[in-house]
């Protein structure tokens, strides 16, 4: 083998910090590799488990740690995983792919131990210069190197490590294995009774405290792991932990705070006990006071409540400012109400403003509840860094919205946002003035406090008028919706969209990548490919709708097989390709006709809308004005003989749970009876076979029989197959069912889920469909209510590109179901009212 000069190659920290991914060292180095999530894999091994090594180190060292460690790797016939980039690398490090995968930087296996033990030698060596945690289900062998004994294909293991009785541990002269070891009593007088919650800095334990036969009693301790965030200046989770203890020490006579009982260290890591607060999770209680209401719909003593407890953390947030601290990340998760009282449960970012300590002050609070970090000066922070914190904090007492749900950064329209979510233009001018960029031009704690007290006192002589129907410009958000679906970081270096919600188990290997219509490039495709078709101009977009559909076309080609028959495989290409060439964006050629003929003669499997037939159904449905009415006829006949034999006696299915690949009869649309039931009765709507219309009756009949078994009204999807059926065949029932369902719903919707699976965007597409079936004027205002609600959301990426979050935690994502691209698909629909465009369930 020639060997590497990997100085001459230029393998230094500063070279690693300018390439774009380390796949650039591998293809200079001519090394085939495969991307794998968060890594790049070179070689593989036999499924089997074998003994691997797993190294860690703190991103402060990590491309030091880089130019060190790879050039051993490269060189040595391994077969190793490292990192796709160097952010990749830090996500890991820093727990942000799950405890399964924390740390674990580089990962390598070979096809004999005796050359593993070679390198477990050299590596324990070497890094001996560097800092790494702990890898949870290894066992350290010296430096940051660890040892674990499993498949190398598997990568979420979270068991503790043992030492399997059958297999030699090759390391002895290295060192001995490190088994876990159950802590029954912590420092002689600690017994956990209780995991409270399990973190990568460290656990949250419940136990017991017994210092003496007078000092008894339940405390909660807080772990700070050794070398766990680590910060620029060396500081750990263990450093964080103390500055709690001497915090709580400080400020326990003064504020709400659990008061402080002992901080002590065993095998490196820090552990503080504390006093254990029984109480509710803030978020929680403002989520039930609001009760899915938006402010000016609460009843006032729900308005009351909020405020008391609002002006309860501004108190607390003047005292602390009083004593000559700042708390520094006033999100609602490190608050707990206890009876009527709010408690502060976490400090950690506190900063002492007269002694300068912590210096320079800890970093990484809650987004949306901290300044901008190039609008605040870190080293010395002021009391205006709370108040910019309280305005988050406001935010959501008033709107049920996190500050990130608003796009708090966009300064220009949060005050406009506020105003129609709040409907009182003094609050919502308060709370934009917390949130400018300037820390002067922010109010002073004194001033809101004062402004709240008056407020709470005049609470219930406010009335609000309902200002009628506002205007949206649809075509506006819909341009920059789409483009959202050319940015950077939704598409892979290819131009493929990535999933980032991806549930499906059938999916490309690609980790990211999936053909579906609901989580995936299948649904991207139609999403466009309807947009064109109505008329709005996709030329922005042509680029990646190519590479979309290549993607597609050779999935079809080389993986066929493996994709599964519903939406989420066969189903979602079908759609895509027939609404394509329905669009205009492709032609029919015999290329694409050949793929549609394969598509067509796919072997049936499974019932439901995700994997199943019901789904393939949905899809040549929609498509037969592509595939022709003879060829669709005869599909069509082949799913309902499928769906009606496989059909139980009481109008039920047993559908595969993906999850653990057993039979069960299951509700929801995706995996269930309702999917099945909403597919034949839209069967019927078109072709009107008494055998499906039968089957349907049947099935939504068990759909309601097992609702009204369990006192439920049935959800989003149920009332699209109440409605359908209605369309269908008039049964007064299935209205009386629906408008039971839908007159539930307030005049004004306010929910905090925007998504199109479980939230307001469904629930949008619902009510224009029932205005439309029911001729109900209600319905249409609902869904106009709605489609404003969704304007007052958009996240502007920049003039010409807008996104939403569906949550507080997820990042954007172009997913139907679960990301931007179901809202587009409303938007849609309310752009296009008068057309034919179907419900997203289709």
């Amino acid at each position: 083998m020639t060997m590497i000069n990997e100085s001459a190659l230029g393998l230094t920290p500063e070279y690693i910090s300018a390439i774009p991914d380390l796949s650039v060292l591998l293809s200079e180095r001519q090394i085939s590799f495969r991307r794998l999530g968060a890594y790049i894999q070179v070689g593989d091994l036999p499924y089997e488990e074998r003994w691997l090594l797993e190294l860690s180190v703190i991103p402060q060292q990590l491309t030091h740690f880089l130019a060190v460690i790879l050039p051993e790797l490269f060189n040595g016939g391994y077969v190793y995983r490292i990192p796709f980039n160097l952010q990749e690398a830090e996500d890991i490090i820093m727990g942000r792919y799950g405890y399964a995968q924390f740390s674990k930087v580089v990962i390598v296996g070979a096809v004999s131990d005796a050359q593993l033990l070679q390198l477990a030698e050299h590596l324990t060596s070497i890094t001996t210069q560097f800092r790494g945690a702990d890898i949870p289900g290894s066992s350290l062998l010296g430096g940051t190197v660890y040892a674990r004994f499993a498949d190398f294909s598997i990568t979420d293991n979270i068991h503790p490590f043992s030492l399997p009785c059958d297999v030699r541990w090759p390391f002895g002269h290295i060192a001995v294995p490190v088994l876990p070891v159950k802590e029954n009593v912590l420092n002689k007088s600690y017994r956990p009774i209780g995991l409270i919650k399990a973190n990568f800095k460290g656990n949250v334990i419940k136990a017991v405290f017994f210092k003496n036969i007078f000092k008894m009693g339940m405390c909660v301790i807080k772990q700070g792991r050794k070398n766990v965030f680590v910060d620029d200046e060396g500081r750990d989770a263990r450093d964080r932990l103390m500055w709690q203890f001497k915090l709580h020490k400080a400020l326990e006579r003064h504020i709400k705070i659990p008061k402080a009982i002992d901080l002590f260290t065993i095998n490196e890591d820090v552990y503080f006990a504390m006093q254990l607060i029984k109480g509710r999770p803030l978020d929680e209680v403002v989520a039930d006071l609001q009760n899915f209401s938006a402010w000016w719909q609460l009843p006032i003593h729900n308005k009351k409540r909020l405020i008391d407890l609002l002006l309860q953390i501004v108190f607390c947030v003047k005292t602390m400012h009083q004593l000559g601290y700042l708390h520094r990340d006033l999100s609602p998760e490190n608050f707990m109400v206890v009876g009527e009282n709010v408690f502060v449960i976490d400090m950690e970012l506190a900063y002492d403003f007269r002694n300068n300590e912590p210096q320079p002050p800890y970093k990484w609070g809650t987004y949306g509840f901290r300044p901008p970090t190039d609008r605040v000066n870190d080293s010395h922070p002021t009391e205006a860094y709370d108040v910019f914190g309280l305005g988050g904090l406001m935010q959501v007492f008033f709107t049920g919205f996190s500050p990130v749900r608003l796009d708090f950064e966009q300064t220009d329209y949060l005050y406009d946002k506020l105003v129609y979510f709040i409907k009182e233009e003094a609050v919502a001018s308060l709370i934009a003035a917390c949130v400018r960029g300037e820390a002067d031009a922010r109010p002073v704690v004194d001033n809101i406090y004062t402004f709240l007290l008056q407020y709470r006192k005049k609470i219930d002589k406010i009335f609000y008028i309902n200002e009628g129907k506002a205007n949206v410009d649809l075509s506006s958000l819909l341009k920059k919706g789409m483009g959202y679906f050319n940015r950077f970081d939704t598409l892979t270096t290819e131009l493929i969209w990535v999933s980032k919600y991806k549930k499906e188990l059938q999916a490309d290997p690609v980790i990211g990548v999936s053909p579906g219509f609901f989580d995936g490039v299948s649904g991207g495709v139609f999403l466009l490919a309807q947009l064109r078709h109505v008329g709005i101009d996709t030329e922005g977009n042509k680029a990646v709708l190519a590479a979309n559909l290549d993607y597609l076309q050779r999935v079809c080609l080389y993986k066929l097989d493996s994709l599964v028959c519903g939406l989420n495989g066969v189903g979602g290409v079908i759609l895509a390709i027939s609404a394509s060439i329905e669009a205009g964006i492709i032609d029919n050629t015999d290329d694409w006709e050949g793929v549609l003929t394969q598509l067509l003669q796919h072997p049936l499997q499974s019932t439901n809308v995700h994997n199943g037939v019901a789904g393939y159904g949905l899809a040549v449905l929609h498509g037969r004005c592509i595939l022709g009415e003879t060829r669709t006829r005869e599909v069509i006949e082949r799913c309902v003989f499928y769906l009606i034999q496989q059909q139980k006696a009481d109008g039920s299915w047993e559908v595969d749970v993906p999850s653990d690949g057993k039979y069960r009869r299951m509700i929801e649309y995706l995996y269930g009876v309702t999917g099945i039931v909403y597919a034949l009765w839209r069967l019927a709507e078109v072709f009107g076979d008494e055998n499906v219309i039968n089957a349907a009756k049947k099935g939504t009949n068990w759909l309601v029989s097992n609702l009204t078994a369990n006192n439920r009204v049935g959800g989003i999807d149920m009332l699209f197959c109440l409605l359908t059926g209605y369309k269908v065949c008039g049964d007064v029932r299935y209205r009386y069912l629906l408008e039971q369902g839908l007159n539930t719903l307030p005049d004004y919707i306010h929910a905090v889920d925007t998504c199109y699976e479980s939230g307001v965007a469904g629930l949008g597409d619902l009510l224009l469909e029932a205005g439309k079936v029911l001729n109900d004027s209600r319905c249409q205002k609902g869904a106009e209510h709605i489609l404003t609600q969704i304007s007052n959301l958009e996240i502007r990426l920049d003039p010409m590109v807008s996104c939403w979050r569906m949550d507080e935690y997820s990042l954007p994502s172009i997913e139907l179901f679960t990301g931007t691209g179901g809202i587009l698909y409303f938007l849609l629909r309310c752009y296009k009212v008068g057309s034919e465009l179907p419900p997203l369930l289709l």
